[in-house]
């Protein structure tokens, strides 16, 4: 046998050797688990989680874990308790302390939410549905104003000078 023919053999060999072993560890290799494999509904209606059996009309299943419908709700495959938690686009947060606006969890102490917009509290304020700055502005009745040229007076805002406000604040009538 020639050179070339000896060292192809040898590497075909090889090859077919390993080959041969990934074929036989993948057909040797037991099949996947099924995480319901314990669970046989004894009736029907019932459902399985993780193993478990569950009632959907009471219980839901929450990536394998089973939770009270009533009292418990699943966010994004985590279990959360309604009466202190909350789901914000797929993050459970603290209701005591965080808010949910416009998909984004926000610090109820620091922070506001005005229809779908996250506000700083020190400095804003929400003015059905408009932000203004607590500085320079105000709300009326709905209506955002300017605290430099205009007051709001039983719910109706007003332009006046400095010395408008003053004649009328200290005029006899």
């Amino acid at each position: 046998m020639n050179t070339f023919r000896k060292n192809h053999m040898k590497y075909f060999n090889i090859t077919l050797a390993i080959l041969l072993a990934i074929l036989g560890a993948f057909f040797l290799l037991p099949p996947p688990q099924n995480s319901n494999a314990a669970c046989n509904p004894p009736e029907a209606g019932e459902s399985c989680c993780g193993g478990n059996e569950y009632d959907p009309v009471t219980q839901g299943c929450c990536d394998d874990v089973v939770y009270d419908l009533e009292t418990q709700g699943c966010c994004d495959g985590v279990v959360y308790d309604f009466a202190t938690q909350g789901c914000c686009n797929g993050v459970v947060y603290d209701l005591a302390t965080q808010g949910c606006c416009n998909d984004v969890v926000y610090d109820l102490e620091t922070q506001g939410c005005c229809e779908g917009v996250i506000y700083d509290l020190a400095t804003q304020d929400c003015c059905y549905g408009v932000i203004y700055d607590l500085a320079t502005q105000g709300c009326c009745n709905g209506a955002v104003y300017d605290l430099a040229t205009q007051v709001c007076c039983n719910d109706e805002v007003f332009a006046v000078t400095k010395n408008d406000f003053f004649v009328a604040l200290f005029s006899p009538t």
